[in-house]
């Protein structure tokens, strides 16, 4: 048991985890009805991982397996009552980050009654955002280590 605690060490800190002895990349569902910002997050967030990108929940469904964190168009299904039963949904699944272009007081505080690892305003700091994911893979490998031992 002593080793498999010991084998649960971060390599760097963002993007692999070390589990008896094995290099593990993260995977990142980010899901947005945008194009732009689908690209974005492929891009900027690809120093964690694998990021996969769906345009609606249906694609996201399809792409979900082994998911280390899920970040969320908070309008992307313009629906409240729908968001609220996904996101508890997604969450069974892995992490979820909600984020938002609109600058609404309600979306975060709608999130964090929900549950959601972290928020993210679109127009904000795209370090933010960084600072953000590499906190909620952080803390989830912290939850294997603890699971391991």
């Amino acid at each position: 048991m002593q080793r498999q605690i010991r084998d649960c060490v971060r390599e760097d800190s963002h993007s692999t985890s070390r589990i008896s002895g094995e290099i593990m990349k993260k995977i990142i569902l980010a899901i947005d009805d945008d194009p732009d910002m689908l690209k974005f997050y492929r891009t900027f967030l690809g120093e964690f991982g694998e990021v996969r990108t769906a345009s609606g929940l249906a694609e996201a469904r399809k792409q979900i397996d082994r998911t280390d964190l899920i970040i969320l168009d908070f309008y992307l299904e313009r629906d409240a009552e729908l968001f609220q039963e996904v996101v508890p949904e997604l969450k069974k699944i892995a992490p979820v980050i909600l984020c938002s272009g609109v600058q609404d007081l309600e979306i975060p505080v709608l999130g964090a009654a929900l549950g959601v690892a972290g928020y993210w305003n679109k127009g904000a700091n795209h370090e933010a955002l960084r600072e953000t994911v590499g906190s909620v893979l952080n803390n989830s490998n912290l939850l294997s280590c603890h699971r391991i031992s």
